[in-house]
């Protein structure tokens, strides 16, 4: 898999290492695209590093982009006062260039969502809102913060959440629950038709096409 991260600072190097963490079965090709990247650490041997505006086609098209399955595009905190924008460009120039590649942003300000929604951006992930809704959970909970730092870091001796095929011989999600338990693994819901089904009854059926989404110490 061939993944392309945009960014113009270090957050893309902590990203790519976090990528090519050794708990990844099959970590992906990685190529790195910005206008000031600092230099390569010695542990991300072979990551590709295309020095260049990401909004420019020239520049896109040299990383590969059209054949890259995911592009990932982080805050750029130069771009003041609204780095949204910028990274907005970078979305619509990936669109016209590459609209079948599955498109992640990194949004900093809540209120720029409904700009990126207009356009084809699979997934938009705000850092303010997630550290809104992390604060609160943990004041109505104390040390819930430990447990998503755990699920959320790829380390070699933690829990993370992973997406996982579902089993010919499972037919609810009962069945499924009660064989990967015994494997420590632990099911939390359904990926089914683009939409979450979390914590389902014991006995939803399970249908061809569907994920799981479980709790594990690595990738199945």
């Amino acid at each position: 898999m061939s993944v392309t991260v945009i960014s113009g600072g270090a957050s893309s190097i902590d990203l790519a290492r976090m990528l090519r963490s050794p708990v990844i079965r099959k970590p992906p090709e990685l190529v790195l695209i910005g206008d000031d990247l600092p230099a390569l650490p010695p542990d991300l041997p072979g990551v590709t590093v295309i020095n260049g505006d990401p909004t420019d086609q020239d520049v896109l098209e040299r990383a590969g982009i059209s054949r890259a399955r995911m592009a990932i595009m982080l805050t750029d905190e130069r771009h003041r006062p609204n780095p949204d924008a910028h990274t907005l460009l970078v979305a619509l120039a990936i669109e016209e260039i590459a609209p079948t590649v599955y498109t992640i942003v990194e949004v900093q300000d809540s209120n720029n969502m409904p700009h990126f929604d207009r356009t084809a951006v699979d997934e938009t992930v705000c850092r303010s809102e997630l550290s809104e809704l992390l604060i609160a959970q943990a004041a109505l909970n104390h040390h819930i913060s430990g447990i998503y730092r755990e699920l959320y870091t790829y380390q070699t001796d933690g829990n993370e959440i992973y997406r996982m095929g579902v089993r010919d011989h499972w037919k609810t999600f009962r069945t499924a629950f009660d064989e990967l338990i015994e494997e420590r693994v632990i099911p939390i819901g359904i990926r089914r038709e683009g939409k979450n089904q979390l914590n389902p009854l014991a006995d939803t059926p399970l249908e061809p096409g569907d994920m799981m989404w479980v709790i594990a110490l690595e990738q199945s």
